[in-house]
Parts: C-alpha cells; structure tokens; sequence
C-alpha cells in the first residue's frame, strides 16, 4: 500500500516539535507503509543566503545565551533549546537542498 501525506506548514514549529517525531517514530515502528511519500508544504522561501544568515544570527544567539547561563544572567533557559531546534532546522533544510541539487 502506498501513500502520500501532505504537511501544509511544514517548516513550521508545530510540525518540526511534533509532527515530524512522531512521524519518524512511526517509521521506526514500522507503521507507515514502505511505500509511501511526506511531503512538507510552506509559504516561506528562504534563499540560501537567507538561511545562511538567519543560521549566523542564531549561533550568535546561541553563544550569547551560553554566556549568559556561564554567568548566572540567563533568565530564559527554555531559548537555549529553541535556539538549538532552530539551528538544526536550519542545518536541515540546508542538506536537503544540497542533496536535491546534486540529484
């Protein structure tokens, strides 16, 4: 049996927090059929030099934050986390492009 899922939103939080996981763990399981396609769907389309940059400015963040928890000034130690999906997200989109380019 084949199939075809369509994540509309599919850079977005919810689906990279939730949605994606659970996917990949039904994977895992075995419960998806071997045939089937997920398909992200999204309104933005950010250039590479978009990501590129938008990469940067978190790891920026992400030094600045680990500074701060060094220090004891950090007051949101839930951004470390988000700062850390964001820049695996990013990493992420950036490999699947490099490997649709080389197909």
């Amino acid at each position: 049996m084949s199939f075809e899922l369509v994540l509309f939103g599919g850079t977005g939080d919810l689906a990279w927090r939730k949605l994606m996981p659970a996917l990949f763990q039904a994977f895992r399981h075995g419960t998806l059929p071997a045939q089937g396609r997920i398909i992200g769907v999204a309104r933005d389309d950010l250039s590479d030099d978009q990501l590129v940059e938008a990469l940067g400015n978190l790891k920026r963040e992400q030094f600045n934050l680990r500074f701060q928890a060094a220090t004891s000034q950090l007051e949101k130690s839930s951004r470390v986390k988000e700062v850390r999906r964001e820049i695996a997200r990013i990493k992420t989109l950036q490999a699947q492009r490099t490997a649709a380019a080389a197909k």
